[in-house]
């Protein structure tokens, strides 16, 4: 059976990136430009679906606890997430302050 992390991650290590900062077995992060944006989130969300919040909503208390050990999330951040059998999958948009950057954080958890 395919890993879904596998099949989302593949894909996108062909996309625009600006910095990678980090790879590993159960976390990603990039940092890509603003102009990319609609390019990743349409990939993340034909693996994720639509987002769980998006940029501008205020975070429910459901998406501050899946964002929790990562920083938590902001009214201003974008927000996928989804379960898969024995894993939850998260993809977070953090933009920067100067409006041309975002950093991407996208980790896989084990479900209990």
């Amino acid at each position: 059976m395919p890993n879904p992390w596998d099949e989302i991650l593949e894909p996108i290590l062909n996309l625009e990136v600006v910095e990678q900062r980090g790879k590993s077995e159960d976390y990603f992060e990039v940092v890509i430009t603003q102009n990319a944006i609609p390019q990743w989130t349409e990939h993340l969300g034909r693996h994720l679906g639509p987002p769980f919040k998006a940029a501008g909503t205020s975070p429910s208390r459901e998406a501050k606890a899946v964002t929790e050990a990562y920083g938590g999330i902001q009214k201003n951040q974008t927000l996928f997430y989804r379960l898969f059998d024995g894993m939850a999958v998260v993809a977070m948009f953090w933009p920067w302050s100067s409006n041309q950057y975002s950093t991407l954080k996208m980790w896989k958890q084990p479900l209990p």
